[in-house]
């Protein structure tokens, strides 16, 4: 069966949690999309379905790329990371770390593993690896 003959709905507080878990990543909405149609109990998707497929759609991602994502920074970079994700702000400032923990965050942003919004503005390059990092606790 081809994708274009499915009939199905998705209400729009999914498709904005959608969005705004995968920041509008292709290859990320790619992943969700894939998990969500197999996890289809009918022919809609609303938002207590998403949620109820949203550990299976972490898990997925951890196979398919945080974990590789992960074992690109160093233990230091990990506990920085984990402290980062542990906030409950979507973005830091250099302040709200150690002296030296603030240093580490130039290396994770050259790994992309961390994103400068602008001086001085920084947040982890995804929410779901911001999850993935509270759900290992590293």
């Amino acid at each position: 069966m081809s994708i274009e003959r499915l009939d199905i709905k998705i209400d729009d507080d999914v498709i904005k949690k959608i969005h705004k878990i995968t920041c509008g990543h292709p290859y990320f909405i790619t992943l969700v999309m894939h998990d969500v149609l197999d996890n289809l109990e009918d022919n809609r998707i609303d938002t207590k379905q998403f949620d109820k497929i949203c550990p299976k759609i972490l898990e997925h991602f951890a196979r398919a790329k945080f974990e590789d994502d992960l074992n690109r920074a160093s233990d230091g970079e990990k506990r920085v990371l984990l402290k980062i994700a542990l906030m409950k702000l979507d973005e830091i400032t250099p302040l709200m770390l150690s002296r030296s923990d603030s240093v580490t965050l130039d290396g994770l942003v050259k790994k992309d593993l961390v994103l400068k919004l602008g001086r001085g503005r920084y947040q982890i390059y995804n929410p779901l690896f911001k999850e993935y990092l509270k759900a290992i606790e590293i």
